[in-house]
Parts: structure tokens; sequence; C-alpha cells
């Protein structure tokens, strides 16, 4: 009889749910790429921009703004949609909002409860910076690039940033996931960095 009344004490065990980290991450991975022959500085490895757009959690249809957006809309793969925006300060690689990344972005009238994601590439150094020809006095720090990036979002939206940093949130977004990319040999390794907006 007292071993009945012990196994009744014994709780069945739970099922759990994916544990978070203190900072909330979920996702992660490494994403091995190969190395883009565009002839372009600074184009995404080949089979980025698809995976980058999954783990913003957009599809083909959504809204989706890159900034320090480059040559982008030429992307030779799958993964820059139609109804995506370029953000940008130089003229020459004729982005749709043609502004200072450090200013409040532009919201266009589809887009009117904000975007449904954005994928972030600034140059990471003084030395990219230079190679892309803009003045190091207007070179964004990741922090206002994410500030602006929870103002442009619509409530859910996710913003992705690739930088050799993971750099640290900011009021209104969490992060949850990282993936390192690696673009070939003789390369840096990065890390593409996913937050979320909540109310």
């Amino acid at each position: 009889m007292d071993r009945d009344m012990a196994k009744q004490r014994v709780p069945a065990p739970k099922p759990t749910a994916p544990r978070r980290s203190h900072q909330g991450v979920l996702l992660s991975g490494i994403w091995a790429l190969a190395h883009p022959r565009t002839g372009y500085h600074g184009a995404f490895p080949y089979g980025f921009l698809e995976r980058a757009r999954v783990a913003i959690g957009c599809g083909e249809e959504d809204s989706v703004l890159h900034v320090c957006s480059g040559a982008v809309a030429k992307y030779p793969y799958w993964g820059f949609g139609p109804c995506d925006y370029t953000l940008d300060i130089r003229t020459d690689v004729d982005p749709d909002f043609c502004q200072d990344a450090r200013d409040e972005w532009s919201i266009p009238p589809d887009c009117a409860f904000g975007y449904g994601g954005v994928i972030i590439d600034p140059p990471y150094d003084r030395e990219n910076q230079e190679r892309y020809g803009v003045a190091e006095s207007k070179l964004p720090t990741c922090k206002q690039l994410l500030q602006n990036a929870e103002k442009a979002l619509r409530v859910g939206g996710r913003v992705g940033i690739l930088h050799w940093i993971v750099p640290a949130p900011v009021e209104g977004l969490i992060q949850i996931g990282v993936f390192g990319v690696i673009a070939g040999t003789n390369c840096r390794i990065r890390a593409f960095t996913v937050y979320e907006k909540r109310v």
C-alpha cells in the first residue's frame, strides 16, 4: 500500500516549450554559402537573401525594406520581392529612397502599418565605407539603424542586420536569432542577427 501511494505522488513529466536564453534567442545556425561573383563589392553571398527573407518571416509578396541596399535589386537569385523597396544614400545604385540611413525612413502608402520586414547591410568599418564612397561623418551606427527599423516595422515585423558584430537590441525590439554567415575560405564570418518588434 505504501508503494502504491508513493507512485501516486510522483507527477508525470510535462512537455516543455523550447527554452529561451536570457535574451530570448531561439533561431540559430550557420549558413555556408558561395562567394558572390557579381563584380560588385559587398554583394550578398549566393543563397543569402533567400535565407534572410525566411528568417525575418517574409514571403514573396511581403514588403521588405532593404537598407544600405547597394545593388540588391539586381541580385541574381531569388530573394528580392516584387513589393520590396530599397534605401541607400548613393544615387548610382538607383534606390527607391535616396537618403541618409540615419534619418527616419520613408514609408510608402502601401505599407501604411509599416514594413513586414527590414534587411540591413551597412558598411562594417571605415575601409568599407571608403570603398562605397560614403563620408565617414555619414556612417550609421547599428543602434541608429535598429532604432529606425523599430519605427518603420509593423507590430510583429522583423529586422535582420548583417554585420561583423551582434548588435545589442534597442527599445521595442527583442533579439530572436543569430546566424553565422560564411562565404567561402579566407573570408571573415559575419552574423545575421534577427529582431522582432513587440507591442
